[in-house]
């Protein structure tokens, strides 16, 4: 074939070529271009919830413990969220540990960026219970909790000797066993000479760490300049007969929990009658202790702090 014949077919491979070459190119290129940067994350939304306000007045109330709600009275809790949210967002508050775990106690529409609100529990927990854990939660946000003693009674006083259980008289025996929950009860004596300003007797149902079943748990609460090792607070423990029939007096004892923090200890007996021994909040002055005329167990337990008593 002659050199003129070939040169259109040469012409026409050389632009065959270079086409490939160009359209490599172009694939290459869809690799080694840098990519688009991706959207950055959303920010993480964080609740903190807490502080909790109820209707119990507390006597300088110590931040070891977890705030006083009543059962089935109104309470409410504060919240605060780390970032502002684009929209509108309804905010729960729900029960998230004890016998009341799940129920939703009230909500909050917080309006486009807002940071912070009040959700009303109208009517309470209804169960009382130690320790329970409150959850505000939202859609698209980090859930924050707080604990709170839902009691089921209280006393306040300015006196010397304040009492709770069955009628919350001082003196009153323990409910039998026809009133869970009033089986254990108890008597708070002031020391002679000190000014009480204000104090605080609360009783709840023992749902964790109790001594008995049906038993409670009692705490005070009081401002109480002058009371130390050799000058303390006297709680007498009541033990309804029914639930602690038979036994002598120094077979039964009451943990105690004077940290929110620190996990509940069997109150031990006292070294020497009337005083709390050296280095130590509380202990159980098993000397005083006895059963009274009705049967009843009396355990008298001392205390160089403000404590919770679980009997």
């Amino acid at each position: 074939m002659s050199h003129d014949l070939l040169e259109p077919v040469r012409r026409h491979r050389r632009r065959a070529v270079a086409s490939l070459a160009v359209l490599a190119a172009a694939a290459t290129g869809l690799v080694v271009a840098p990519q688009l940067a991706s959207a950055a994350p959303p920010v993480a939304v964080v609740i903190t919830a807490g502080p909790v306000t109820s209707s119990v007045a507390v006597p300088a109330t110590p931040d070891k413990y977890a705030p006083f709600v009543i059962k089935g009275v109104d309470f409410s809790v504060h919240f605060a969220i780390s970032a502002a949210l684009s929209s509108k967002t309804t905010f729960a508050l729900t029960v998230d540990s004890g016998p009341d775990k799940g129920l939703v106690l009230g909500t909050y529409d917080m309006p486009k960026n807002g940071l912070s609100g009040d959700i009303d529990a109208a009517t309470g927990v209804p169960t009382a219970a130690n320790n329970v854990s409150l959850k505000v939660s939202a859609k698209g946000t980090t859930p924050g909790t707080t604990k709170v003693d839902v009691v089921s009674k209280f006393v306040t006083s300015t006196g010397g000797l304040t009492g709770i259980g069955a009628g919350g008289g001082v003196g009153v025996p323990c409910a039998p066993t026809s009133t869970p929950g009033d089986q254990t009860c108890g008597d708070l004596v002031i020391p002679a000479g000190i000014t009480v300003p204000a104090q605080l007797l609360t009783q709840g149902l023992c749902t964790a760490d109790c001594r008995f079943n049906g038993g409670s748990v009692l705490q005070w609460l009081a401002t109480l300049p002058g009371v130390d090792n050799t000058h303390p607070v006297t709680f007498i423990a009541k033990c309804d007969k029914s639930l602690c029939a038979g036994k002598g007096v120094s077979s039964y004892s009451v943990k105690v929990q004077t940290n929110l923090a620190l996990a509940p200890a069997v109150s031990q007996p006292c070294a020497a009658k009337g005083v709390v021994d050296a280095g130590k909040e509380f202990c159980t002055d098993y000397v005083q202790s006895k059963r009274d005329g009705a049967g009843d167990v009396l355990l008298v337990v001392l205390f160089a702090a403000d404590a919770k008593i679980i009997w």
